[in-house]
């Protein structure tokens, strides 16, 4: 029981070897360490970063911002540490501590872009016995926890941790020096509620819900349960699922017509890595699986948990071993820009930059997209439409169309606009600058404006909106 573990501690460092252990189930309270592949992105490394705090780091750096969501947050926090089992004055007192902390760590727990993308040397590496030494509170626990060996003074050569900033981590130390014990008990148990709200009973969720969804996102309608587990499950067992629903819903001939679109998806694919430029011939040149776990129908939290260990445990395994280059460790649509084709990045990254969001209830600007930290996203959306366009030609090829070929191809697109068709609140747009993710309406334009095919399709005029001369090209 993870509330008896945090409430036995009797020292700081038995309480964080706990809060290390918390890890494993995807709750990461002071440091998160995972595998990634090293700079020349021939092996797996270890890397140790400042985990997320429980708000977007400008609510606690920026004034308004804060004010708009204090009272808010302050009742959030108490509200579910009293469903947590905290009595009314228990709660009260916990809230300024826990806030206090969160805005001592936000100080230094900064992430910027270059944290964001590949890691690139310079970094500092410390072996397990250095950081023992170093930190023992916030690293050295937590490797005691995941039952590395911190003693070896000498070590192999993978036993070590790559730091691309020491900042939060020299600062942290001392803060978890100089916090009491029965403080810290109490930030560790919010930090367990907090990352499990949305995974509890109802009054949890909606707790949840109040402060995240309606005030911060302006949400007007809370998702139903149903829909909220059926996402929630399909998220944390995306493959699983994907199998469950073709083998309820797909026919033997719907799923060979599927099969033929992935093979052709492949083949398209294939063609854009053989004509971009900024591959070398050698990246030219696993399945990932879950290994057999039982779920309890009854205990949908302690089932999360479990896949998480799973993850984790896979992870770290990784540590020192040669990266394969055929697994991404993002879903097939997600993607994250590298340094072999920052040039090419920079032109979407321009582009996108300039593009103004406006409201869509009142017409003002809101501001410019942040084109930094959407960039792996506008990759994606770039390189899948053009990639998608090639597959359905592939595809017509074994299975003609009841269409016209210009009637077909202005369906093409016409379907890809439509599925990021929305309507968005001003609230939800401010939530999107800080976020990796860009406006629904520039998903769409951003892809098009570089997409020669749209525009023969659609006899676009030269230097029209969706048709600048300056395309920016990563997946030709």
């Amino acid at each position: 029981d993870s509330f008896k573990a945090i409430r036995s501690a009797r020292t700081k460092l038995d309480l964080l070897i706990v809060a290390g252990e918390l890890a494993k189930n995807g709750i990461h309270a002071f440091v998160d360490i995972s595998s990634r592949a090293d700079d020349d992105s021939t092996k797996n490394i270890l890397f140790a970063y400042a985990p997320p705090l429980s708000l977007g780091r400008t609510f606690y750096t920026n004034p308004s911002e804060w004010k708009f969501v204090e009272a808010e947050y302050k009742e959030y926090i108490a509200t579910v540490l009293q469903l947590a089992g905290y009595t009314t004055e228990q709660a009260a007192a916990a809230v300024p501590v826990i806030i206090r902390f969160e805005q001592t760590l936000v100080g230094v727990a900064h992430r910027e872009l270059k944290d964001m993308e590949a890691v690139v040397s310079p970094y500092t590496a410390l072996t397990y016995s250095q950081l023992n030494q170093k930190y023992p509170l916030l690293v050295g626990s937590w490797l005691k926890a995941h039952g590395f060996d911190i003693y070896d003074q000498w070590g192999g050569s993978n036993d070590w941790v790559g730091f691309l900033n020491l900042n939060y981590f020299d600062t942290t130390e001392e803060l978890l020096k100089n916090t009491p014990l029965d403080n810290l008990r109490t930030i560790v148990e919010y930090r367990l509620i907090h990352s499990s709200s949305k995974h509890l009973t109802t009054e949890f969720i909606t707790a949840n819900w109040n402060l995240f969804g309606k005030k911060i996102y302006g949400q007007k309608v809370e998702t139903s349960r149903e829909d909220y587990c059926l996402s929630e499950t399909s998220k944390t067992l995306r493959d699983l699922m994907g199998q469950y629903f073709i083998d309820e819903v797909l026919s033997a001939d719907a799923a060979k017509k599927a099969d033929d679109l992935v093979k052709a998806l492949k083949s398209s694919f294939s063609t854009g890595i053989a004509t971009s430029d900024w591959l070398d011939n050698s990246t030219r040149a696993n399945e990932a699986l879950y290994p057999t776990l039982t779920f309890d129908s009854k205990s949908y939290l302690n089932n999360r948990w479990k896949v998480s260990q799973v993850n984790i445990d896979t992870d770290l395994k990784l540590n020192g071993q040669p990266v394969e280059k055929r697994k991404f460790g993002v879903p097939a649509h997600e993607a994250n820009p590298y340094d072999a084709f920052n040039t090419k990045a920079q032109c979407l990254s321009d582009q996108y930059g300039n593009f103004v969001v406006t409201s869509e209830v009142t017409g003002a600007d809101l501001g410019n997209v942040s084109s930094k930290i959407t960039l792996g996203e506008n990759i994606a959306d770039n390189g899948g439409l053009k990639t998608s366009f090639r597959a359905y030609h592939e595809y017509l090829k074994k299975f003609p169309s009841q269409y016209t070929e210009e009637t077909g191809n202005k369906l093409f697109y016409l379907s890809f606009a439509q599925a990021w068709c929305s309507k968005n609140t001003d609230k939800y747009l401010l939530a999107l600058f800080k976020t990796k993710y860009p406006p629904q309406r520039f998903r769409v334009t951003g892809a098009l404006q570089n997409d020669a095919e749209f525009a023969r399709v659609f006899q676009c005029p030269t230097d029209s909106y969706l048709n600048p001369s300056k395309k920016c090209l990563l997946w030709e």
